[in-house]
């Protein structure tokens, strides 16, 4: 059964109704060697950036203002 993130209402994704509620910003940092993870960033509409953190790349869904 998939939580209430994965189903979308209007928005863009499974990260679309925290968007749609005011969240302005979703962040993630994942290891460049975890691909399933990575996959699951594209899925719910976030991006890679250039920053990286501990290793990790920065990836992220914005909301315009």
């Amino acid at each position: 059964m998939a939580g209430p993130w994965h189903r979308p209402r209007g928005g863009r994704g499974p990260g679309g109704p925290a968007l749609a509620r005011g969240v302005r910003t979703v962040l993630a940092h994942i290891h460049p060697d975890h691909t399933a993870s990575a996959a699951v960033a594209r899925a719910a509409g976030l991006t890679p950036t250039d920053e990286h953190v501990d290793g990790e790349v920065r990836w992220e869904l914005r909301n315009a203002p």
